[in-house]
């Protein structure tokens, strides 16, 4: 079980996903849970999505340094964009995602299921142990990733961070190893690790760095727990399945 979760929101996310529903047209869900949130860009992302043929996606808010210190006085900024509802751009479990995540109002149940995300990028133990406080926010985010920046810091988000995703900066060169046990320790408790493309979709020089780090995490991970995200912060950078 994930009992250090608020809302096992990103397991009920990969089972429904995976899930087919025979008696409709049998097609996958696709999700993107990392949009960078700009209240400018917001519904032109959301737009983007349905066209692509989305299920939903996930605004992202990132926060570091003395914000992870001070995470309690942190109000989530998303708002989300109303979207169309036409039941024809909806897929077959539509109905089902919305309500096992609690999702009832009337921007978020649109065509597109608008997700939202806290990232917290933590650099040692202080910021690991701050981050589990972010269950407790109202509103509530629906998943929180952590982005360790060195070994203490991995080690810990694995073994005891209270989060659904560890998202890594792959377009750089690693500064701690991906070490089967501390893998094992984090996606035995039901979490994910990220590959963000965005990052290589901006940096051509980071490419190749990326593809070698991305070579590492699926070798560790054995390719399973894996969650591919745009990572967009604009929504030209977004991706189709």
């Amino acid at each position: 079980s994930r009992e250090w979760l608020q809302h096992d929101s990103l397991g009920r996310l990969v089972a429904l996903a995976s899930f087919r529903n025979l008696a409709s047209v049998q097609r996958p869900m696709f999700w993107d849970l990392n949009v960078a949130w700009d209240p400018k860009r917001a519904a032109a992302s959301a737009d983007l999505a349905l066209r692509f043929g989305f299920a939903g996606l996930a605004y992202n808010v990132t926060l570091q340094g003395q914000q992870l210190l001070e995470l309690q006085e942190h109000r989530c900024p998303v708002v989300a964009p109303i979207t169309p509802s036409s039941s024809a751009s909806r897929g077959p479990l539509w109905k089902s995602v919305a309500e096992d995540l609690c999702l009832t109002d009337k921007a978020s149940v649109g065509a597109v299921l608008l997700l939202r995300r806290l990232t917290l990028v933590c650099s040692d133990l202080a910021h690991v142990a701050a981050a589990n406080k972010a269950s407790a926010l109202r509103p509530a985010y629906h998943l929180v990733a952590l982005r360790p920046t060195n070994d203490e810091a991995f080690r810990a988000a694995c073994e005891k961070g209270m989060c659904d995703i560890i998202s890594l900066q792959l377009d750089d060169k690693l500064s701690f190893s991906l070490r089967g046990k501390d893998i094992t320790a984090f996606t035995s408790r039901g979490g994910c690790f990220e590959i963000e493309l965005g990052t290589a979709i901006r940096d051509a020089g980071g490419r190749k760095q990326m593809l070698n780090n991305v070579e590492i995490l699926l070798h560790a991970t054995r390719g399973r727990h894996v969650v591919l995200t745009s990572g967009a912060l604009d929504p030209i950078e977004m991706r189709s399945p």
